[in-house]
């Protein structure tokens, strides 16, 4: 089989030679190199091929994302990351990859099974290093995102939020239900979305289980019993908590 040519980018030394221990462990790859700033690494991807990039989010100068807008040809790409809470719901909401630091052999192994068994190529890394940029990071927190990126086996699915009715748990998965009537399978709990569009004017968790865009609320009703549900444009008929029932209905009618 082939091996999986990986360079790394970080810009401390200690890190750049634990992880090479790590990457000369696994018998699948072939460790090209590592790089403590990501001009070096630019420089070295433009005469040589690699096939996957691992590479630190924040680093002085040019940082992950500068990189990933300024590789010279399609290349997948695994950040790493010292943040977790939100930067991991964004990390999902935009279908990057990422790992946790400090890495680990395990989260190493997941990485390249993944690699090789998803075509983690795909056109439309630039857009999502823009959302990432522009709706997820700190300085950025009352904008936006207008699209959701679903990772799937050899594809990303955008979902075009404009264009989503609501979105429903199913365990540890999420069903994201269509303008068209098209539905949607993500791997990722709805705490992962509800995390990640919290700033969406449009969006507004009803239930534990439902997040529904309110301008295709068709109508709210109340049975006898004092259940309260929003029916959608799709005749779908979904519950409201019923500890938040004046909330929820001041927030749909907003």
């Amino acid at each position: 089989m082939q091996k999986i040519r990986i360079i790394h980018i970080d810009d401390e030394a200690t890190t750049l030679d634990y992880c090479k221990k790590l990457f000369l462990s696994n018998s699948l790859i072939e460790y090209q190199g590592g790089f403590l700033n990501a001009n070096d690494a630019i420089e070295f991807l433009a005469i040589e091929k690699i096939d996957l990039i691992f590479c630190d989010i924040e680093m002085p100068e040019h940082n992950g994302l500068w990189l990933a807008n300024h590789l010279p040809y399609a290349l997948p790409i695994v950040f790493i990351t010292a943040h977790t809470g939100f930067a991991v719901e964004a990390f999902e909401a935009c279908a990057l990859h990422y790992l946790i630091k400090p890495l680990s052999i395990e989260q190493l192994n997941i990485a390249i099974e993944r690699f090789k068994t998803q075509d983690l190529k795909n056109i439309y890394l630039k857009d999502q290093i823009a959302q990432f940029y522009n709706n997820y990071l700190p300085q950025n927190t009352q904008k936006h995102p207008t699209r959701i990126y679903i990772n799937t086996t050899g594809k990303i699915i955008i979902v075009n939020l404009q264009d989503t009715m609501y979105l429903v748990s199913a365990g540890n998965y999420t069903k994201f239900t269509m303008l068209n009537g098209e539905t949607h399978v993500s791997s990722k709990n709805l705490k992962v979305y509800d995390d990640a569009i919290a700033f969406h004017p449009d969006f507004i968790r009803i239930h534990r289980s439902y997040l529904v865009n309110k301008k295709y609320v068709k109508q709210i009703l109340k049975t006898n019993n004092q259940q309260w549900f929003v029916e959608m444009n799709n005749g779908e008929k979904l519950e409201l908590s019923k500890g938040r029932i004046d909330e929820i209905l001041e927030q749909l009618q907003g």
